[in-house]
């Protein structure tokens, strides 16, 4: 190989090698803005045309910001209403404030003076105080990421055409093959993701009606838990009505525990075991098992966006084979 060539490809390793340093530590928020730049492409495009492509972008963002920001803000009223309703009956009861309030919590008597003293003593103020600046240090890197996320959707909404232009200019690979493999990279992200979202909005919807057909209060916070909860496949929504259940059973309210218990293994379950894997498979091409697990897969390597992007990989892996092993010469020839 000639030595300038040998040179610009050691160039060029190096730049990717460093610029996939720099974003590693994004990955999330990368994938986060991919995916939510790819569901707000078609609003985007029918919005576009009317008020602008700035406006349009602003506009989506500021309702994904929304979206995202109520259900954690419907979790934090109903936890302050919870403790200020048990501060209320516990300082009623007994009079006690803080202390009451916290010998209620933990089932026995808690000094706070003494407490402190202990902490201060022992040495494990410090301890307290720096998992106290951890936890501060979490919150700030989730805002900086949710940063990142939010304004790389905008670019990608407003310029992921422009994006995709470039790369097809830059890539080696005939211009038809590249056609072909975004034609059918779209219709597999479509049909995964959607796919994913119909199947987690039905599992919500369905735990939000049990819900309120056994007598729960805050049925809309738990439904909308319930969704978000329904992208982790197989599991998601047990986190909320197996306790919902258990609550009921030893609150003295037997059959209707037992009927939500049933209710959601076998109305919900059905939904989420069932459908979920022939949602996304026959347009991925993958074996429904292996569509499992691809989103086990994914959520291992990716985290939560791992739903998506474990089945979307393996089965881009096939289509690119697919597309490959057909547009070979020797194929074609022999063929």
């Amino acid at each position: 190989m000639h030595p300038e060539r040998s040179a610009q490809l050691l160039l060029l390793a190096a730049a990717g090698l460093l610029t996939l340093l720099l974003l590693l530590p994004f990955r999330s928020a990368i994938l986060g803005a991919v995916l939510l730049a790819y569901l707000l492409q078609r609003p985007y495009r029918a919005l576009e045309p009317r008020v602008g492509d700035r406006p349009a972008a602003l506009a989506l963002v500021a309702g994904t910001v929304v979206v995202l920001v109520v259900p954690f803000v419907l979790l934090a009223s109903i936890a302050i209403r919870g403790v200020r309703d048990l501060y209320t009956t516990v300082q009623g009861d007994a009079g006690g404030g803080l202390e009451a309030l916290l010998g209620a919590v933990f089932g026995t008597d808690v000094d706070v003076g003494t407490s402190l003293r202990s902490l201060m003593e022992n040495g494990q103020f410090r301890d307290l105080f720096q998992a106290i600046l951890d936890a501060a240090g979490g919150l700030g890197q989730a805002f900086v990421q949710l940063t990142v996320l939010l304004f790389l959707t905008y670019y990608l909404l407003r310029d992921g055409d422009a994006l995709l232009a470039w790369f097809g200019a830059v890539s080696p690979l005939p211009a038809s093959l590249e056609r072909e493999l975004c034609q059918r990279a779209d219709r597999l992200m479509y049909a995964v993701v959607v796919g994913n979202v119909a199947i987690a909005a039905a599992d919500g919807l369905l735990v939000g009606l049990g819900l309120f057909g056994v007598g729960f209060s805050d049925v809309l916070f738990w439904t909308v838990l319930s969704v978000f909860l329904a992208f982790i496949p197989h599991v998601g929504t047990m986190v909320v009505w197996i306790p919902a259940s258990a609550y009921l059973v030893a609150t003295g309210s037997v059959v209707p525990g037992v009927a939500l218990f049933l209710y959601g293994a076998v109305v919900v379950g059905a939904v989420d075991n069932v459908l979920r894997p022939f949602m996304g498979s026959p347009e991925a091409g993958l074996d429904p098992a292996l569509f499992v697990v691809g989103v086990f897969a994914g959520l291992a390597f990716f985290g939560v966006l791992g739903v998506f992007y474990g089945p979307i990989a393996l089965a881009m892996t096939k289509i690119v084979f697919e597309t490959l092993d057909v547009t070979t010469p020797s194929r074609t020839t022999d063929a």
